[in-house]
């Protein structure tokens, strides 16, 4: 009998309530012995995917970068990325340039006004350009909360 039955009442005049019991008990046990022999293992490497310059980080050894609010980012001026990408479809810009240097990149300061994640970044070039990450800051407190950790050691 399933356990959603008896807590509903439908399982009877305590049919069931020993079986759940009974069947929690042998859960939590067989739990315990599999956590005792996947610790006595030896710890096998850790995978590298096709797509990966080196091996993927076990749970443990990642890291999460600094978050919440106000903080300091890197971001990309819009205009400059525009302009570089039209010049290097258009051959104008060598496409070299993606490869050793990091055009239109900026700093850039995420900060919650009123209610809502904003980010603010100068381009020296173009000015300044305001982006609304979140409409709900309390929301993606949450989502970063939920963050696990970079698959990759952070250079």
């Amino acid at each position: 009998m399933f356990s959603d039955n008896f807590r509903r009442g439908e399982g009877g005049k305590g049919k069931g309530k020993t079986g759940s019991k009974a069947a929690s008990k042998l859960a939590d046990i067989g739990w315990k012995a599999f956590q005792a022999v996947n610790k006595s293992l030896p710890e096998g490497e850790s995978i590298t995917p096709n797509w990966a310059a080196e091996p993927l980080l076990k749970s443990y050894e990642r890291t999460a970068p600094p978050l919440g609010f106000p903080r300091e980012t890197d971001s990309l001026c819009p205009t400059c990325v525009k302009n570089v990408r039209n010049g290097v479809i258009d051959k104008t810009i060598p496409l070299e340039i993606l490869m050793n240097s990091h055009p239109g990149e900026i700093k850039a300061q995420i900060v919650e006004e009123n209610g809502q994640v904003l980010m603010k970044k100068t381009c020296p070039t173009h000015g300044d350009f305001v982006d609304v990450m979140a409409t709900d800051a309390k929301f993606l407190e949450r989502i970063e909360l939920l963050f696990y950790g970079r698959d990759f050691k952070a250079a």
